[in-house]
């Protein structure tokens, strides 16, 4: 015998008539089984990202996606977003107050979950997006009405996506023109007042004569 030992051979042998060149071995786990997914809610009731989307009539696809990044997002769609966190929000309490939500309790924060990080929510959507309300142009061209004018109306140009950044230069350049408009028509009310005031005392003299 070459190469081993006789003992050796004989044990290799028969493992290798007990083994079957036919016969195959189930796949691993990992490889055939997708992890479920994580539940929105913990506990025992707790349920699904899917579930929760589909139990408030969210459109998926606002929703976040796999790998999205901050400036992958344009502005209008964030605002899509924040819009259908707020529907969502309503959703669920006009359920829960008919008594037909069967899940567990949410928050704001599940439900902002689906579209973006809560950091983001807290930084910008939730502080910026309701001072958009003023402003019915700009709500028009961040509702992704594609109309030059609007935009023209809205930038001075046919301006497509901008950053947050840009929105919030934009509403504090509209605040301080609403301050100084707010100035001058106090400027106009105390001259008017000064005026009524001159005319009452010309008319009193005239009575006296």
């Amino acid at each position: 015998m070459t190469g081993g030992s006789p003992a050796l051979h004989i044990l290799l042998s028969s493992f290798d008539d007990r083994v079957s060149p036919s016969l195959s071995l189930p796949p691993t786990t990992a490889a055939s089984t997708p992890a479920p997914e994580a539940p929105v809610v913990s506990g025992p009731l707790g349920f699904t990202k899917q579930e929760l989307i589909s139990a408030l009539d969210i459109d998926a696809f606002l929703c976040k996606k796999e790998g999205e990044r901050k400036g992958d997002v344009p502005i209008q769609v964030a605002y899509s977003r924040y819009k259908a966190i707020l529907a969502a929000e309503c959703k669920w309490m006009a359920l829960v107050a008919a008594k037909e939500w069967s899940y567990p309790r949410v928050n704001t924060s599940h439900i902002v979950g689906l579209f973006l990080s809560k950091s983001m929510w807290h930084k910008y959507h939730q502080k910026i997006f309701p001072l958009v309300g003023k402003h019915p142009l700009m709500m028009k061209w961040l509702d992704g009405d594609k109309r030059s004018t609007i935009a023209i109306k809205v930038w001075g140009e046919e301006k497509k996506n901008a950053s947050f950044g840009e929105l919030i230069a934009w509403l504090d350049t509209q605040k301080s023109q609403e301050g100084n408009e707010e100035g001058d028509q106090e400027e106009e009310k105390k001259e008017e007042k000064k005026k009524k005031k001159k005319d009452r005392k010309g008319k009193g003299k005239e009575k006296s004569r």
